[in-house]
């Protein structure tokens, strides 16, 4: 089952644990429609986690988690074959690429391993929870950039201009 694209998370949320599908919630319809606003379809996309299981409390998966999962990711990545990984957040970031640091540090970058183009990119969550906050249009722009990096990897002749909508605020989804 190949496919050009895939995104990784870091670890199911409470909706994806429930469901057993990996973005299906608040965070997974914004990433969805942040991704449709640049023109990629994301039922072309294959959606997966660094780790399986969700952590207690909804914490970060710890190295031991990401290493145990690992033989599991890798095999997806394998099966799928994509050209571009869309990594999300920096648990994810360390378990393709084995760096450690800050996602925000690494993003806006294209880390090149096995024929694969990693794009990493703060987690959509990280941008949700900023939806009242001052820096949210700068942390929305910086996120929909890396979608951009991402999306010209995959497809290299779309369009490459693309604004933030003037809507963005209005067009979160609301739980």
């Amino acid at each position: 089952m190949p496919c050009d694209g895939a995104v990784l998370g870091e670890a199911p949320g409470f909706n994806e644990d429930q469901h057993g599908i990996p973005f299906c919630g608040k965070t997974g319809v914004f990433l969805r429609r942040m991704l449709k606003d640049i023109g990629l379809d994301p039922r072309k996309l294959f959606f997966f986690n660094t780790v399986a299981c969700r952590p207690p409390a909804n914490r970060q998966p710890k190295a031991k988690e990401i290493k145990a999962c690992s033989p599991f990711l890798f095999a997806q990545l394998e099966r799928v074959k994509p050209k571009a990984v869309l990594v999300l957040g920096n648990a994810a970031l360390r378990a393709v690429t084995g760096k450690k640091g800050a996602i925000t540090k690494a993003e806006g970058s294209i880390v090149r391993k096995d024929g694969v183009a990693y794009v990493p990119c703060r987690h959509p969550s990280s941008v949700v929870r900023l939806e009242n906050e001052d820096s949210y249009l700068f942390v929305l722009q910086t996120f929909k950039e890396n979608l951009v990096i991402f999306r010209n990897i995959l497809y290299p002749k779309k369009d490459r201009l693309y604004a933030v909508p003037e809507d963005a605020q209005e067009r979160l989804p609301k739980c």
